[in-house]
């Protein structure tokens, strides 16, 4: 069965706070933080994992993948 959106957002924020980012330059990692915690950042990346779930039924194979 394939997931729906908002499983798939659901999934991708979990996978978004198990990443860590290094502090060291703070100039150039304060902006990436900033960026991936606004919601429409989001979309795009939800919509490749629609279309893996699409064609392979595997989204969590996308996110390994990084």
């Amino acid at each position: 069965m394939a997931k729906t959106f908002d499983q798939l957002r659901l999934e991708f924020e979990n996978f978004l706070t198990q990443q860590s980012f290094d502090d060291k330059p703070k100039e150039l990692f304060e902006p990436i933080e900033y960026i991936l915690e606004i919601g429409g950042k989001r979309i795009r990346p939800v919509l490749c994992l629609a279309a893996c779930e699409l064609f392979s039924g595997e989204s969590k194979t996308a996110l390994a993948q990084g």
